[in-house]
């Protein structure tokens, strides 16, 4: 009621029940009471109208945000019960997050911490034993824990196995991904670099490309494995000559994972992706650019690669100039770079970046090294 108070929400742009708060009920404090009490802006309705899922459609950019008790790998969530015990009545969730589906420009985000007051995990494996399941795997978009969200609406099991590890407390991934890989989840395979370290959200940003198409840049997950493979395979021969210097029909699952599974506090991933709204059912990866230490002499090797039908647009030099402003935080002095002789735009993104180098040609490969020191 403070941000009533504050003027903070005066409902002026709801498309039903205009300049008014409509609410089933209400628990608080008397200065909550009396701020209700006769109140024009505020409206008490039945539970069948404010919960209808077909009155809640009528209402533009509605989100809905439903707290949890536990969530599941797959998706299924329980709000009421654990095991055979309730700690709530039988509520509306599944109709606010399908009425928020239905409203234009809606979402739904289901809210939870990542560890319980017994200091056990919220997210896991499978629901106990009598657990009511109060919303359904294939109703669930946003997952939120304080270590980030995760998005699952129309995600494979894999992917929300590993979108919910990432999200849950550092002290218990490693056993989730375990138990994901037992019943065959998730691949044998799978690293699980990530758990070391906390994705970086700070590294999230909106950009402008030369021709005006705004695009999301954030860090690489590894439920972007077939994100990753869908890029690979919209790339011409030419390109992928280009950056992998050799001739290849598909990525192999190792350097798929190498790619996408990191630590996030040594080696780093930037994907751009298109269109830039994170829930967009369309969205996909357009550029990729990377660093990954060299276990050789530990300088790590910087690379990129934007998709033919967005090349041309500056994207190529934004993942390059934002990974070198990263690479600050990470004191990294140097990196390198391996570069085919004939990649004319690569080269010159390099050489007109303005970061002294040196360079040396060998068999048609120029080895690019960059002193990050020299204008600090």
């Amino acid at each position: 009621y403070q941000l009533h108070q504050e003027g903070v929400i005066n409902n002026s742009k709801k498309t039903i029940d205009q300049g008014r708060s409509i609410i089933t009920q209400a628990h608080g404090s008397k200065e909550l009471y009396e701020f209700l009490d006769r109140n024009p802006a505020i409206e008490v309705h039945p539970a069948v109208y404010v919960d209808d899922p077909q009155v809640m459609a009528k209402i533009d950019n509605l989100v809905a945000v439903v707290g949890a008790l536990k969530v599941d790998l797959t998706g299924q969530v329980a709000t009421d019960s654990i095991a055979h015990k309730f700690y709530g009545g039988v509520w509306s969730d599944e109709d606010s997050i399908r009425g928020s589906r239905f409203s234009k420009g809606g979402k739904s985000i289901v809210a939870l911490t990542s560890m319980s007051l017994h200091g056990r995990s919220n997210i896991v494996f499978a629901l106990p034993s009598g657990t009511g399941v109060s919303i359904t795997r294939s109703d669930v978009e946003h997952v939120v824990t304080e270590y980030g969200s995760a998005y699952l609406y129309g995600k494979s099991i894999r992917e929300r196995c590993l979108e919910l590890i990432q999200i849950a407390h550092p002290d218990f991934r490693q056993g989730l991904l375990e138990e994901a890989k037992k019943h065959l989840y998730v691949s044998q395979t799978q690293p699980g670099f990530f758990f070391n370290s906390k994705y970086p959200v700070e590294f999230e940003q909106m950009h402008r490309t030369r021709k005006g198409s705004q695009v999301f840049t954030r860090p690489i997950k590894p439920a972007d494995e077939d994100m990753l493979r869908h890029f690979f395979h919209q790339l011409s021969d030419h390109s992928v000559y280009l950056r992998y210097f050799r001739r290849l029909k598909s990525m192999p699952q190792r350097i798929l994972q190498k790619t996408t599974d990191l630590d996030y506090s040594k080696d780093m991933a930037l994907v751009v992706l298109h269109p830039a709204q994170a829930d967009h059912e369309h969205q996909e990866m357009i550029a990729i650019g990377q660093w990954v230490h060299d276990a050789k002499d530990g300088v790590p090797e910087i690379a990129f690669q934007v998709r033919d039908d967005w090349q041309g647009q500056g994207l190529g030099k934004f993942l390059f100039l934002r990974l070198v402003q990263m690479t600050d935080l990470y004191e990294i002095p140097k990196f390198k770079s391996d570069v085919l002789d004939g990649n004319k735009a690569m080269k010159s993104i390099f050489e007109n970046s303005g970061i002294p180098y040196e360079k040396r040609s060998d068999f048609g490969v120029v080895t690019y090294t960059f002193d990050l020191t020299a204008n600090k």
